[in-house]
């Protein structure tokens, strides 16, 4: 529903949301061309959709990935709330092993969100960790990024393993569309371990799943978006979605799994809950690809396509 707020004699707008006030620069600038969506049509969105958005952002520590220009045009990432912030908007002090420190916003209402997304935020990237605990995670996430010429239906295909195997370790876990081919695979998880050993959980997992797809096992369990396709989901379609469906995640968090006993069922060194680094350093990434009609990660088909070009 529209909230158009009063203009000022800047050309701002100023917008009522809650009991807060946000002004949002240059409302009227076109942020999808295509579509002719401007960016007040993205901060209204967002306002739409904010208690899905919330459940999901709340508490945790945000880096602001601007297109000042809109989508498809040149983009930044800024870590440092920047200066003229408003006096309401909550903030974490993250210290890092350079010794260097800042100051990252926390989105807790909706307010937030809209000031976020006036900064030219088209989508929000937050930390795997809450502020009561930075240095921990309380999700594990499995991301599948298809390479060029990979449809969405082998997408499909290797998510319904990624399920398998997390339903055989006790984990819920909760699909999540990536742009509009790839998928992330959530799985709730108590906040005990440090990044480095859940990304270790994690790589095992990963291998797992490249394993039974190398042995062409097939998936016997679904889920309800395995019919969905993600370029349908729109700034101007997912408020209709939301109405006919709910939001699919509404409760995710009430999952949370200890991740200290899966580690013997995956044959590893036991969990170790003293490592941690802040998330602040990143593992190499675990993708599929297909070749022939069978799967194999990105790592095995360059090591293989380099063994036969010494041939």
């Amino acid at each position: 529903m529209p909230r158009r707020g009063d203009f000022l004699d800047t050309g701002a707008m100023r917008l009522r949301v809650g009991r807060r006030e946000v002004k949002i620069s240059n409302p009227d600038k076109v942020f999808f061309p295509e579509r002719g969506l401007k960016k007040i049509d993205l901060v209204e969105y967002y306002l739409d959709v904010g208690p899905c958005v919330l459940n999901h952002v709340h508490r945790r520590p945000m880096q602001m990935l601007r297109h000042p220009d809109g989508a498809g045009e040149w983009f930044f990432y800024q870590k440092r709330v920047p200066g003229n912030h408003p006096d309401w908007l909550e903030t974490v002090h993250i210290k890092f092993p350079s010794g260097r420190a800042a100051d990252f916003p926390v989105c807790n209402d909706a307010a937030c969100v809209a000031w976020i997304v006036n900064l030219g935020c088209i989508d929000l990237h937050t930390w795997h960790s809450r502020v009561t605990d930075v240095d921990r995670p309380d999700y594990l996430l499995i991301d599948l990024d298809p390479s060029e010429g990979n449809p969405w239906r082998h997408v499909r295909k290797i998510a319904l393993v990624v399920k398998d195997v997390m339903d055989e370790l006790g984990l819920k876990s909760f699909p999540k569309t990536s742009g509009s081919t790839g998928l992330h695979i959530l799985a709730p998880i108590k906040p005990e371990l440090g990044f480095p050993e859940v990304r270790r959980l994690a790589k095992a997992m990963a291998q797992e799943v490249e394993r039974r797809i190398g042995d062409q096992r097939v998936a016997t369990t679904t889920w309800k978006v395995a019919s969905v396709r993600p370029e349908r989901f729109t700034l101007t379609t997912m408020r209709k979605r939301i109405d006919e469906v709910g939001d699919l995640t509404k409760g995710m968090w009430r999952y949370k799994r200890s991740l200290v006993p899966l580690f013997s069922k995956l044959d590893l060194e036991p969990a170790d809950p003293k490592k941690v680094d802040s998330g602040r350093r990143r593992g190499r990434v675990q993708r599929w690809e297909s070749e022939q009609g069978g799967w194999q990660s990105r790592r095995a088909a360059q090591e293989q396509a380099s063994r036969r070009a010494k041939k």
